[in-house]
């Protein structure tokens, strides 16, 4: 813990609110953290976010310095990113804070009893009590200028990956079949130099109350590509990679295989790699194949 004095009392307010926001500056926790723990600086938060791990500033019994008027009524984390970031960025670059976001969001949400469910400016004006971004208070209450995390920061999934974690299932069977229904492929854009990356949600097993095994297949339209894929869990945390040697699968032209087998509790894949012709036409695709409970 990176101790900030910029803190007071709730003095016996109820907290509904769980906030995220973005630092717009510091790069790491320490960083923020040292900013937070100057009395000059007069400003805090709860605890601050990078893209691998979680510090607290500021102890939850306490209002921080974050929000103006919503401080005694809320619990807050920042993201050491930008607003300005757009959502490829926050989804091809940044899948750990992502997953440490959702991770915290719940943690907060059960701890307070407050649904985990995102609300709008409306909603927030209405004392409703959820998830929120500061640009929510703004809009909602008419207080205050900021607009973090950004109109393109994706809440679908952090507040998705937040809502699986909370209700865990039990692992399935190992031994569970695959299912062969057919499935629409999500293309993936290739960029100039002939490299790809996206990012597929999903869920499988221990986080989900549905699908029991989740499988990805991966492919290549036309002109044969390289690929690699990472299944990742809520907390960012790298759960399998395929292939799992150093470099890309070859996927010949016109092919599609199954790449990985997701292991339980699978929140998020990423797939990148290198077209072998960006000339040829080629659209990596990726797509997931699950059995539901």
């Amino acid at each position: 813990m990176i101790a900030s004095p910029n803190f007071e009392s709730r003095n016996g307010a109820t907290v509904r609110l769980i906030v995220v926001h973005t630092a717009e500056g510091a790069l790491t926790t320490t960083e923020l953290g040292n900013f937070f723990a100057n009395p000059a600086s007069q400003v805090s938060s709860h605890v601050g976010i990078d893209d691998h791990g979680i510090e607290q500033y500021v102890d939850y019994t306490n209002a921080s310095w974050t929000m103006l008027s919503a401080n005694p009524i809320s619990e807050h984390a920042e993201l050491c990113g930008f607003a300005a970031w757009t959502r490829d960025q926050w989804l091809t670059q940044h899948t750990g804070m992502l997953g440490l976001a959702a991770r915290w969001v719940r943690e907060r949400c059960l701890a307070r009893g407050i649904p985990i469910i995102k609300l709008t400016p409306a909603q927030v004006a209405a004392g409703q009590a959820g998830v929120i971004g500061h640009w929510d208070w703004t809009v909602g209450m008419n207080d205050g200028t900021h607009t973090d995390p950004g109109s393109a920061f994706p809440w679908d999934v952090v507040i998705s990956l937040a809502q699986q974690g909370a209700t865990p299932a039990p692992a399935p069977a190992p031994s569970a079949p695959r299912e062969v229904d057919p499935v629409t492929a999500v293309p993936i854009t290739v960029r100039p130099d002939g490299t790809f990356r996206g990012t597929l949600v999903t869920e499988s097993g221990g986080n989900s109350q549905v699908v029991a095994q989740a499988w990805l297949d991966m492919g290549s339209t036309w002109g044969g590509c390289g690929m690699r894929a990472t299944a990742l869990g809520n907390n960012g945390n790298v759960l399998a990679v395929w292939p799992p040697t150093p470099g890309l699968g070859t996927i010949p032209n016109n092919a599609t295989v199954m790449g990985v087998v997701l292991p339980p509790g699978t929140c998020m894949v990423t797939v990148e790699g290198k077209v072998a012709d960006p000339n040829a036409g080629t659209i990596p695709a990726a797509s997931v194949v699950s059995k539901t409970r």
